[in-house]
């Protein structure tokens, strides 16, 4: 066929050649081989034919005298490839042909010795799922079919309701966004509920968890006009049956989009290429268009290929400034384990899977099990026994082992004795593989911490933070198991608080939950004021900065929590442009290389807030050159002798001032990185600075959403449209992958789609027209401000079945915020000293010289070791221990009064936290706030109790007996002060076998009732003491403090009475 074209075309191509320009065509057609010669002719026909200046010049030759475009063969070549009608092959063949012209015109000086060659075109195999022209062609098509069978079906009169509903759905897959399965059949379940309002947006939820369907993140959804029209319009009823199986979801679906196209008029249907649907196709057509106007990212996330959670209840109602969505709706109504129970599979210990991020599974895995200086000690160990020997001498002979290595190691020591009945087959090559995996983790984020000392809430943001970092979904389920098991062994062997593992690390087979809440600007604003605003005499003005500084850089930049503290005065470079840049050095490690990165922070801080980070660098630059201060790191308080602020200082601090300002108890500091991503991403994205309607009512957000010019040019040097958003704010949060960020940090998705999607795909005036039953007038003039101008008139339409908006209520600062108002909190004491306590009591089987034994503490803890022995004093005082005893490793029978703790099969002196006070809680709590009530206004009056709870508590039974009055007389004046409503007390006389009931009644109860005063509505009661020769002639008396509901002595008080008794008492 290529031969009959050539010799049909000789005389043509020639025929345009000049006599002067022959001889050079001719001389290379004799240096080409035979093989290439058809190819040649076939381009030079082509090439006589094309008009272009590349085109002319190669023919007629360039003109000396004249300045000349520059050849450019690849713009050449590529217009021979979409204009000729050669195969693969043959373009492969002409493309060979052209280099070897372009090298001879060089050769002779007929083009310039700059000129490029074009590329060298390969024929390769076409990737699976890549588009051909003729399949694109063909989506075209299909597309503009589907959207004209819409159009039509909406002109059809009464229809049925699962017509309305296969509307509702193709309506939503055009124009809404909603591309997956999950998400369609989503909008199917929860149609038929109201949406929320939320500042005039509605809402409305595609969680499937109701349905029992744990496989997808939950998502809120922005309809589109025309879906929000057709869901307004119809008021269709909920759906009868409701599966949780993605075959007959898929079937659901598809049954009614079916209909839509069933129910058109047969001319209509003529003229459709489209006879059956196939869902999977349809959605494959939409996202192709899609794809020609919307980023690619946006696409993914409808598609469902990237998860991005939507803001949890909380934040959403402080976004709308009054309760839109109960917490309780997004929780799973699947029954409540206590583990996760994971299977065997997410402990293996290689994978297949290769997820979306740049970095697979198998290489991210390998990067972080490398703990080569473990590896070393226990690579040899081929038996359990082996390897708890092996971990065993490790953990006896390193003494320079940093607490979390130490943890992990006395893990794997136990799985290896004990073993795990969470775990099948749990060889000696998976215990090694396990440690490794989450000691190399951890050490990288807790460094020198003791995460032993750390809060529920510290250590529910340090899983939350690890996971994040971790772009493959298959390791990051394995990674979750894992430390979802060594959280339960540091609960249950290291006095460790519990956390909620649901919560964190999700049930098996669904995404992982994270905590998406985001801080508006207008609340930061507002607690950075509240922050500032707090009185000297709770917080000195030099600790107040360091807290805000450290604020402001959490928020404006998504510091973490280690970065931003541990920062060093010479990581701030610059004096008026100053640079923040975020490196590893010796006192602080960064968890990935990706970690490292820079910021310039005059476009990141407000004015205000660069002058104040300027004036405490300049400080501190100038307290180094003085030699008033020695300490490298930037936030070291040399006023109050901290050579860097203490983390206990700060985010507590923080966090109280957050959730009392913005009134959500759930926000804390890590939330700050997942504000600066949510909010960065919607600043990046929106061009031409127009306001977001969704931040309608905090007018800081909006404009500083809107100001983004100067950012923009900052992190790409240009004002040029780009599709690089994502990828600058993944580098700017340091991590590996955009997925990461995506999944982790991202909870605005939900509206940027729908807002990237409405600025370049709308339904026609006429479709608005026939959907809503509105004249074409009505319609336009709905649509003159706009998407959001339409909505506006919608919702007055339908004003009367909309919910109504409910009395707003926005965060405002606090002026004078007190921190003692709501610092009290005893309990909270209560573990921090039981802590120290324990790791006191554990220092020893550490190797840690005694001398040296509180200054470690004290570093560890930032408790001072003056309180740490007194601490250790009124313990053994009220054990009737000895000093030594506390370092034995065991008590013998030093006490027999109080439940103390069991660790590792052996008894420590320290009281055992009671393990179950929910009937009691609120009772306990009473008794416990009292008690410190008491310890301010009258310590004398505590002191006395607590020094006779040491002497007359009893282990069971009653929670102090007496044999006389004198000893009794100051203890129950005490416990009075402890009586309300919730609580009260109960005495009970203690009598002999041989004392007659009237003898108890008329002698005995009467003497301890007029020797202590007491009413005579106090009632007693009479129980047999456990031996008559003590009971003696009045008995004994026994007093308890009762919870007024049960009528029972309350749980856990001889816990609060002991830990008071260490934590108070004064002199023993």
């Amino acid at each position: 066929m290529l031969e009959l074209q050539v010799i049909e075309s000789n005389v043509s191509w020639r025929a345009e050649i000049t006599e002067k320009r022959w001889p050079i065509f001719h001389e290379f057609e004799l240096a080409i081989g035979d093989l290439e010669k058809p190819y040649f002719e076939c381009f030079m026909t082509w090439l006589v034919e094309d008009d272009s200046t590349d085109s002319r010049g190669i023919i007629n030759g360039y003109s000396r005298f004249k300045k000349c475009k520059k050849f450019n063969a690849n713009k050449l070549f590529n217009r021979f490839i979409n204009t000729c009608k050669l195969d693969a092959e043959g373009i492969v063949h002409v493309s060979k042909v052209l280099r070897a012209l372009v090298v001879y015109l060089k050769k002779i000086g007929e083009l310039d010795s700059s000129a490029s060659l074009p590329a060298l075109t390969q024929k390769m195999h076409r990737e699976a799922g890549r588009l051909t022209p003729i399949r694109f062609n063909r989506y075209v098509v299909l597309y503009k079919d589907v959207v004209s069978a819409l159009s039509e079906s909406l002109k059809q009169p009464n229809c049925t309701g699962d017509v309305k509903r296969g509307q509702i759905l193709l309506s939503s897959v055009l124009y809404g966004g909603l591309l997956s399965v999950d998400s369609l059949y989503g909008l199917l379940v929860n149609s038929s509920r109201s949406p929320c309002v939320v500042n005039s947006q509605h809402v409305w939820s595609l969680d499937l968890k109701a349905s029992e369907y744990s496989y997808s993140e939950s998502r809120l959804w922005y309809p589109d006009i025309l879906t929000e029209t057709l869901l307004l319009k119809s008021q269709i009823p909920e759906i009868e049956t409701i599966t949780s199986q993605k075959r007959e979801m898929k079937k659901k679906i598809t049954s009614l989009i079916q209909e839509v196209f069933s129910n058109l008029p047969v001319s209509v249907k003529k003229m459709l290429a489209i006879k059956k649907v196939n869902l999977t196709t349809l959605l494959n057509v939409v996202s192709v268009h899609y794809e020609q106007f919307v980023p690619s990212f946006v696409v993914r996330y409808c598609y469902r290929e990237f998860i991005s959670h939507s803001l949890k209840p909380s934040a959403l109602n402080r976004l709308a400034g009054c309760c839109v969505l109960d917490d309780g709706l997004g929780k799973s109504d699947l029954p409540v384990r206590s583990t996760w129970g994971p299977s065997d599979q997410y402990l293996s210990l290689s994978s297949d899977t290769n997820l979306m991020g740049n970095t697979s599974e198998q290489e991210e895995d390998d990067q972080a099990a490398s703990w080569t200086w473990v590896e070393k000690h226990i690579k040899q160990a081929d038996s359990k026994k082996s390897l708890e020997c092996d971990i065993s001498v490790l953990l006896k002979n390193n003494t320079e082992l940093e607490p979390v290595q130490r943890l992990v190691l006395m893990w794997g020591a136990h799985l290896a004795s004990v073993g795990s009945n969470d775990f099948t087959n749990l060889q000696t090559k998976r215990i090694s593989y396990m440690m490794c995996s989450v000691g190399s983790r951890l050490t990288g984020l807790v460094q020198n911490d003791d995460m032993s000392l750390y809060s529920s809430e510290d250590l529910e943001g340090l899983y939350e933070e690890l996971l994040g970092t971790v772009s493959s979904t298959g390791l990051k389920r394995k990674l979750a198991s894992m430390l979802d098991r060594f959280q339960k062994y540091l609960e249950s062997h290291h006095c460790v608080d519990a956390i909620d593992s649901i919560e964190v690390f999700g049930i098996q087979n669904s995404p992982l939950p994270v905590d998406a809440n985001v801080l508006l600007v207008d609340e930061y604003l507002n607690v950075l004021k509240t922050l500032e605003g707090i009185d000297e005499l709770d917080l000195s003005p030099e600790v107040n900065v360091v807290i805000r500084l450290i604020f402001i850089l959490g928020y404006r930049c998504g510091l973490r929590q280690s970065e931003g503290l541990k920062l060093r005065v010479e990581d701030i470079q610059g004096d008026e442009d100053c640079y923040l840049l975020i490196r590893p050095h010796h006192y602080r490690r960064l968890k990935t290389n990706n970690a490292k990165r820079h910021f310039k922070l005059s476009h990141f801080l407000s004015h205000g807030e660069l002058l104040l980070f300027r004036s405490w660098v300049n400080k501190r630059r100038e307290q180094l050159a003085s030699g008033e201060s020695s300490s490298p790191f930037l936030f070291a308080c040399a006023s109050k002798g901290y050579s860097c602020i203490n983390a206990d200082l700060v985010f507590p601090v923080i966090h109280k001032v957050m959730r009392a300002v913005c009134g959500d108890d759930s926000l804390r500091y890590h939330n700050l990185r997942h504000s600066f991503a949510t909010l960065t991403l919607l600043k990046l994205m929106n061009e031409g600075a127009c306001q977001l309607s969704i931040y309608e009512q905090h007018p800081e957000t909006q404009n500083w959403l809107a100001d983004n010019v100067a950012f923009k040019h900052y992190l790409y040097a240009s004002q040029d449209p780009t599709r690089r958003h994502l990828y600058a704010l993944s580098i700017l949060m340091g991590h590996a992958s955009p997925e990461t960020t995506l999944e982790h940090y991202i909870h605005c998705m939900d509206y940027l789609a729908r807002f990237s999607i409405e600025k370049r795909i709308m339904p026609t005036a006429e479709i608005l027209s026939d959907a809503s039953g509105q004249s074409l007038t009505t319609i336009y003039r709905w649509l003159r401000d706009g998407a959001d101008g339409y909505r506006l008139g919608l919702h007055k339409k339908y004003k009367k079945i909309l919910p109504q908006p409910n009395q707003t209520v926005f965060s405002a600062a606090i002026s004078n915020f007190r921190l003692e108002l709501i610092a009290n909190n005893t309990v909270r004491k209560f573990d921090d000293c039981r802590k120290v306590l324990f790791k006191l009591i554990q220092s020893p089987v550490l190797k840690i010289d005694e001398y040296k034994q509180y200054d470690v503490l004290l570093e560890q803890t930032g408790v001072n070791a003056s309180e740490i022995k007194k601490w250790e004093r009124n313990l053994l005082s009220l054990l009737g221990l000895d000093r030594h005893k506390i370092t034995s490793g065991g008590v013998e029978n030093g006490s027999r009064r109080i439940n103390l703790e069991r660790y590792q099969n052996e008894t420590l002196p320290l009281p055992a936290k009671p393990r179950n006070i929910d009937i009691d809680h609120n009772a306990y709590i009473e008794v416990v706030d009292r008690l410190q009530i008491m310890a301010k206004e009258d310590p004398v009056k505590l002191q006395a109790l607590l020094k006779g709870f040491s002497k007359h508590t009893q282990k069971r039974n009653y929670l102090f007996r007496f044999t006389d009055i004198a000893s009794a007389e100051p203890v129950i004046d005490a416990l009075s002060a402890l009586t309300n409503d919730k609580v009260s007390l109960s005495f009970t006389l203690l009598h002999g076998q041989k004392q007659s009931d009237n003898n108890v009644r008329r002698v005995c109860i009467p003497y301890w009732r007029m020797g202590l005063k007491l009413s005579k509505k106090c009632s007693f009661i009479s129980r047999l003491a456990n031996s008559d020769a003590k009971a003696g002639e009045f008995g004994w008396f026994g007093v308890n403090l009762v919870n007024t509901k049960t009528g029972k002595a309350i749980e856990g008080l001889r816990y609060a009475f002991a830990m008071m008794y260490v934590l108070e008492v004064s002199a023993v």
